[in-house]
């Protein structure tokens, strides 16, 4: 990036050399030279010593990646959330560079655990990955502890003896081997790494004590104390131990589905009733029965600062909390939805901006849409203010950041406040919004591993977008998804693949109120016609392409 005075901005780099350094020998019909061994990562390039001033043609950027074919595709009439869509592919694109790195320019570039779980659903949408993670999660299986605890990143270089393992981080040894088996039915993936899951999943339970919960300090010994947690929060920080007992439980039920997908049918059952317990303790412990907040002994984190000095205090009450306890699946629907209420609170007090770090911001959004407030979840998705994903475009991202303030266009004061020499210009973490976008703006979600059965069911906002159009080449085939608002109509096109099925939600007045190619859906003998419930008209479809319309306003 550059200073508001347009100098470089290189203070991000800390130890790695962007310098390349060239020579002229003085041919007279001109010279070419590449850079070898070394890549990076920029937006700008800083050029001296050249004859005369340099233009474009003068040099050329090469664009260097592993062979991950684009495989989704995503529009809407909104220029700002193109250019997100177009910074999370870039983004993307940018660090499946051999393994998941963080960021492509800095003297890191590792395969942090975190990041690569968070980012795994996305990555599959947008991305042809199979082969890519197939090879990292064999990385990450070589790099495991001999404990039984996934490490920070993998491939696992001594680099730091404190970089062990962090709530949040280590279950990517669960999490990605079960988004390989979504995206594209893969139980190779699985049976291969079964082992080594079964070794983390009995570190989990010797680290819990038997207890299927996490007490207030479990974490304390790790470093940074407690772990990395919900990384780049903001406010009050959500406990590691209420997020170590959430992903305890989260990837205990994966477990169970990934076992029976196998056939351990005991073991499906054994992880199946391991979650159940977790969920129970979960809710035992943290929940206030009469209000259903989620709460927290403040006083079993010493000073109340929490366990990172300078940072504001734990409490079980924030965004990250309520989303990772609704997007999860920890909470009855009664819980549910009494969670929904107190998320939907607590950005409306926040001035209607989200909050949350890396283990926040993909749950954030689904949380919403999943206890009825989807319309907050397109404002956020929408907001231009800090901190947003609009307020990186408004000040000139094309890539996704890691911070939400890392960089302040033409405000030097503003910029001279910033941690310049942590800020990653290029950290795909907080892309996994795109999820959200794909699932619930376009409505395209799997159900069957490998889309062999989908649903597709998009969310309608009131006003601000009118336009979106989204495709998926699955292991089927192509899948598509489009919808436009036009003169009180809403007009639905979708594509299913050959041998496989999809079940369609409809946006409309009444049932009666919708159209198959022209005709009412009743007049239609080869559909399986389903109900109308709340505002939505249901039908289950084989191969083909469809078009509907129906009425909205």
């Amino acid at each position: 990036m550059l200073h508001p005075d347009g100098r470089l901005m290189d203070e991000n780099l800390r130890m790695a050399r962007a310098t390349d350094t060239y020579i002229l020998k003085g041919d007279p019909n001109g010279e070419e030279w590449t850079p070898s061994f070394t890549y990076h990562g920029f937006q700008y390039v800083e050029v001296t010593g050249f004859p005369g001033k340099p233009t474009k043609e003068n040099i050329t950027g090469l664009v260097l990646g592993s062979n991950t074919p684009r495989v989704g595709h995503f529009e809407t009439d909104h220029p700002m959330v193109n250019q997100l869509y177009k910074n999370i592919v870039w983004t993307q694109r940018a660090n499946f560079v051999d393994i998941p790195t963080d960021c492509p320019q800095r003297d890191e570039r590792m395969g942090w655990t975190g990041d690569a779980q968070t980012y795994a659903g996305t990555a599959a949408i947008n991305m042809d990955v199979s082969a890519f993670f197939t090879k990292w999660i064999q990385d990450l299986n070589d790099a495991q502890w001999d404990y039984g605890a996934y490490p920070d990143y993998a491939p696992a270089p001594g680099v730091r003896s404190s970089d062990t393992y962090a709530p949040g981080w280590m279950e990517a040894g669960v999490i990605n081997p079960y988004e390989q088996f979504r995206a594209y039915g893969d139980t190779r993936i699985i049976k291969k790494g079964w082992e080594n899951m079964e070794r983390f999943m009995a570190f989990h339970d010797k680290k819990s004590k038997g207890a299927f919960f996490y007490p207030e300090g479990s974490f304390a010994d790790l470093s940074p104390k407690g772990g990395y947690g919900d990384w780049l929060s903001i406010g009050k920080k959500t406990p590691p131990d209420m997020l170590a007992t959430m992903y305890y439980g989260y990837v205990a039920q994966l477990m169970s589905e990934m076992a029976t997908a196998i056939g351990k049918s005991e073991r499906a059952i054994h992880y199946q009733n391991l979650s159940k317990k977790i969920k129970s303790a979960f809710a035992d412990h943290y929940m206030d029965k009469a209000t259903g907040r989620l709460t927290t002994n403040a006083s079993a984190y010493g000073d109340g600062k929490g366990y990172v000095d300078g940072q504001m205090g734990f409490s079980g009450n924030t965004q990250t909390a309520y989303a990772n306890a609704i997007a999860l699946d920890f909470l009855n629907e009664e819980q549910k939805k009494i969670a929904g209420e107190h998320l939907a609170e607590l950005i409306l007090e926040n001035d209607g901006k989200l909050a949350t770090g890396f283990l926040g911001a993909k749950q954030l959004l689904p949380a919403l849409s999943a206890t009825g407030h989807s319309d907050l979840a397109y404002q956020l998705l929408l907001n231009e203010e800090y901190p947003s994903w609009g307020f990186e475009i408004k000040n000139g991202a094309t890539t996704i950041w890691e911070r939400w303030d890392s960089y302040v266009k033409d405000d030097p004061e503003k910029m001279a406040s910033l941690n310049n020499g942590m800020n990653s210009f290029s950290h795909y973490a907080f892309g996994s919004v795109f999820e959200w976008m794909f699932h619930n703006m376009a409505g395209i979600r799997s159900d069957e591993a490998g889309y062999k059965t989908f649903i597709i069911a998009p969310e309608i906002p009131k006003k601000a977008i009118n336009y979106v159009a989204a495709s998926h080449e699955s292991i089927h085939g192509k899948i598509t998804s489009s919808w436009k608002k036009e003169n009180g109509k809403l007009i639905m096109d979708v594509s299913i693949p050959v041998n496989t099925q999809a079940t369609i939600f409809i946006p409309a007045k009444n049932e009666l109120d919708v159209t198959l190619d022209n005709k009412r859906l009743d007049q239609h003998k080869d559909i399986q016609l389903g109900h109308f419930y709340n505002g939505k008209q249901t039908v289950k479809l084989g191969s083909g392409t469809y078009h509907f319309v129906s009425s909205i306003d």
